[in-house]
């Protein structure tokens, strides 16, 4: 499990160094909430989601 996390965690900060268009902490949660998904199809396409302060 715990490499797991690592993994999506590094492909999280990957995709963000990539782009830089949003806080990492948004691209680690898609990540995060895409494993506990079992990356499921809708969570994988889903743009992260920033919030709107």
């Amino acid at each position: 499990m715990g490499r797991s996390v690592l993994a999506v965690c590094r492909a999280a900060y990957e995709r963000w160094s990539a782009r830089a268009d949003a806080n990492l902490t948004v691209y680690l949660d898609a990540a995060l909430r895409a494993l506990a998904a079992g990356f499921h199809e809708a969570t994988l396409t889903a743009e992260p989601q920033t919030s709107s302060d």
